[in-house]
């Protein structure tokens, strides 16, 4: 199964992307919780554009891209102005790339909802504001592993249909790890900010 072999063949870069960003850290403060978003907004810019691009029209009107909104919405939440261009393209060439790209992507709305949990009890955020991105309050809630699971019909279904399966996954591994790279490559710092 896609989901399986997508799991397996980028695990490495899954486990680098968590421990380089470390969202789950006891000692995260709030000034390196908005650098994080500010980071997240300026990859999430290109890597919904690539997705528009690359992806059927129907898989989007299913699986929404709105992570950039809610990622602008917790920073205008926070007081913060989001950054003001994309960061840098991940350079997804084909439809295969893409949906590599919304398996990361899509498996980041999940886990979301722990991390939300977490953020929640430790930083001072005004009512729960400032976690849309992660689901506290997103437009998902409790629907998100539903939109999970969508997603995995749906990828299924693509690389069934594919006259060359396996070179499908391949293309889906390959974005997968394009994207995870990409939050590997955020430079949050580990401090506060000034």
């Amino acid at each position: 199964m896609i989901l399986t072999d997508l799991k397996t063949h980028t695990h490495a870069q899954h486990a680098q992307a968590e421990a380089s960003l470390n969202i789950l850290d006891p000692a995260l403060t709030l000034d390196r919780y908005v650098a994080l978003l500010c980071g997240l907004a300026a990859l999430y810019a290109p890597i919904e554009d690539d997705l528009r691009r690359w992806l059927p029209a129907e898989t989007t009107a299913v699986l929404p891209l709105t992570a950039l909104a809610a990622l602008h919405g917790d920073l205008s939440a926070l007081g913060v102005k989001a950054p003001a261009g994309p960061g840098a393209p991940l350079g997804l060439q084909s439809e295969g790339q893409a949906w590599g790209a919304l398996y990361v992507t899509e498996g980041a709305r999940l886990g979301g909802q722990v991390i939300a949990r977490h953020l929640q009890a430790r930083l001072p955020l005004p009512a729960g504001q400032g976690l849309a991105f992660f689901g506290a309050g997103g437009a998902d809630g409790p629907a998100t592993a539903l939109r999970w699971r969508t997603f995995g019909t749906l990828i299924t279904a693509r690389w069934e249909a594919d006259p060359a399966p396996d070179a499908f996954r391949d293309d889906a591994v390959l974005g997968a790890r394009h994207a995870f790279t990409g939050f590997t490559r955020l430079h949050v710092p580990r401090e506060a900010v000034a």
